[in-house]
């Protein structure tokens, strides 16, 4: 397979990669997964173990570089990695090689929370099952990096979930953030602690539309708003300005809230100045204002 053996050569050169398999669009369709498959079958019931472990490397790396294929169809390119990944598990035993087993797991994990073939429902079903495989091995003492990426990721998908109750789904995911965060700090993971941080955000908005919840709905928002202080002293308009976009936008759909807007207690005041022409929104001791349209 000539794909295996550009990939083995250009391993720290992904360029060359993606040069070819450019080149080689027509190929990529959906049924190149399903030739990846029996490929990868065939072929690893006949290799020596020694030379198994190394023909899956390459076909993991594969499905790491066709993931982020920036040309092509997205949906045949998620579909591929997905195969590659499956493809690498043949020879990834989690009591043999347990770490790549691992690694291949949270991989696909992604790969199935972002997938657009099938049903969403049973997509983010067998990404919340690749992250729970995952973390088997990437325990918090053995391998705290991974761990909390794979439970960052995990939130993700809870918030994201269709079965089940919504509310629990939101706990969850909101739990998954507070374990990330255990390894996440601010003065070891600056980058990856603002991310967890907008992360809750997206879970706390999730959580004013819940019933059962009803009665916190005031708190949560303050949480949410303090999740998005936070993310902003890491994200600041000068060095990070699509992220500080980004959690503005969060902070804005905050203060869009019913809750928040029609408030009779002091926690939120609306001004509207009208000699000034604009909108003054009080909130504690900090204002925020806004051009009136």
């Amino acid at each position: 397979m000539q794909l295996s053996s550009l990939i083995d050569k250009n391993r720290f050169n992904p360029e060359a990669v993606y040069t070819f398999c450019q080149n080689n669009l027509d190929k990529l369709d959906e049924n190149f997964g399903e030739f990846l498959d029996q490929w990868a079958t065939n072929i690893f019931s006949n290799l020596h173990p020694q030379k198994a472990q190394f023909t899956a490397a390459v076909v993991l790396i594969f499905g790491n570089l066709i993931n982020e294929f920036p040309f092509g169809s997205l949906k045949n390119n998620l579909e591929i990695s997905i195969k590659a990944y499956q493809a690498a598990l043949i020879v990834y035993q989690p009591k043999i090689f347990p770490v790549y087993w691992a690694m291949t797991q949270m991989n696909m994990g992604n790969i199935y929370a972002e997938r657009i073939e099938e049903k969403k429902t049973d997509n983010i079903e067998k990404a919340i099952n690749c992250f729970q495989e995952a973390l088997k091995i990437y325990t918090l003492d053995a391998f705290p990096y991974e761990y909390a990426m794979v439970q960052h990721n995990m939130s993700n998908a809870y918030i994201e979930r269709i079965k089940a109750d919504k509310a629990e789904n939101i706990k969850t995911a909101i739990d998954c953030c507070k374990k990330a965060l255990k390894v996440r700090t601010f003065d070891a993971f600056p980058r990856e602690w603002a991310n967890t941080h907008i992360q809750l955000v997206n879970a706390y908005l999730q959580t004013t539309n819940l019933e059962i919840i009803e009665q916190k709905k005031k708190e949560n928002i303050e949480i949410a708003i303090s999740y998005c202080e936070n993310s902003l002293i890491i994200y600041n308009i000068e060095t990070f300005p699509k992220e500080w976009a980004k959690v503005q936008n969060n902070l804005g759909n905050v203060y869009l809230q019913p809750t928040f807007r029609t408030s009779v207690c002091s926690i939120v005041r609306l001004r509207l100045k009208v000699g000034s022409g604009r909108l003054e929104i009080v909130h504690g001791s900090k204002q925020f204002r806004g051009r009136r349209t």
